[in-house]
């Protein structure tokens, strides 16, 4: 009986552990906009935001992010819903801009795009988000299943920093960096001019490696720090003078290593309207 009692015990110990530390998730908004007969500016808008909590949260992983279901409770697919009101607002948009009108914005954006998604401020997690500035849920719709798999990285507390140094033959011809085994391309749509020169900002994309980048140092090939490197700018991002873009450089990567999560948030979510 003692030995019974004592497993028994033991279950709802584990279980009450595994619930204080299971991943939660919050739905934090849900917003719905129909569009109004011959009104020039309404659109029909739908979003909804989650909160997931993740310990030492780094970026999401964006290969084992995918959205598996979204439809409301009339059978409604509104991501089926969504591709399809891309391809009928480009048709319509063509017509008219064949006849010399052109639509001053855009609704064409993905759905799901989890690449954008950020950590919250304040808080252990980041923000999901599903949004769409073409579709919204069928008029007697009450409710919405949504159901999503989210792989994103973690960092532990305990890990150590590391770096590395990443030799780049030129920036101008090859946005890119050979990290951790593979070819990874820089985002440098961005720059600054000053007394000094113009300048190019890169960015390393956080959701396409393994690791939490703290810090980038940019040398020349002997080993002479670039002037106009900014430490105020995010740790993934740094900037180079245009004309050293074309020129051999020398990167020093400082950075924590990350492992992979994942979450499936599985809802029916109540509706407003």
């Amino acid at each position: 009986m003692n030995i019974k009692n004592s497993y028994i015990s033991l279950i709802l110990i584990t279980l009450l552990i595994s619930n204080l530390y299971a991943q939660k998730v919050e739905t934090v908004r849900v917003e719905i906009e129909k569009e109004i007969p011959g009104e020039s500016f309404s659109d029909n808008r739908f979003e909804i935001d989650f909160w997931v909590q993740a310990e030492n949260f780094s970026s999401i992983n964006v290969s084992k992010t995918q959205l598996l279901f979204l439809k409301d409770d009339t059978g409604k697919d509104l991501h089926k819903a969504h591709k399809q009101a891309i391809v009928a607002y480009n048709d319509e948009s063509e017509r008219l801009a064949k006849k010399g009108h052109y639509r001053f914005s855009t609704s064409t954006e993905s759905l799901f795009k989890p690449q954008d998604w950020r950590a919250m401020q304040d808080t252990i997690g980041f923000r999901a988000s599903i949004k769409s500035g073409l579709v919204t849920p069928a008029s007697s719709a009450t409710k919405v299943h949504v159901k999503m798999k989210i792989g994103y990285f973690t960092k532990s507390s305990i890990s150590k920093k590391d770096s590395v140094e990443v030799n780049v033959t030129s920036l101008y011809t090859t946005p890119s960096i050979l990290f951790q085994g593979k070819e990874v391309q820089l985002d440098n749509t961005s720059s600054m001019s000053n007394e000094e020169g113009r300048f190019i900002i890169y960015r390393i994309p956080k959701n396409e490696i393994m690791a939490s980048i703290e810090k980038v140092q940019v040398y020349n090939m002997e080993g002479k720090p670039l002037k106009g490197i900014s430490g105020g700018m995010g740790s993934y991002e740094f900037m180079v003078e245009e004309k050293q873009t074309k020129k051999p450089l020398k990167l020093i990567l400082t950075y924590v290593p990350v492992s992979e999560e994942t979450i499936t948030i599985d809802k029916w979510i109540t509706l407003g309207l």
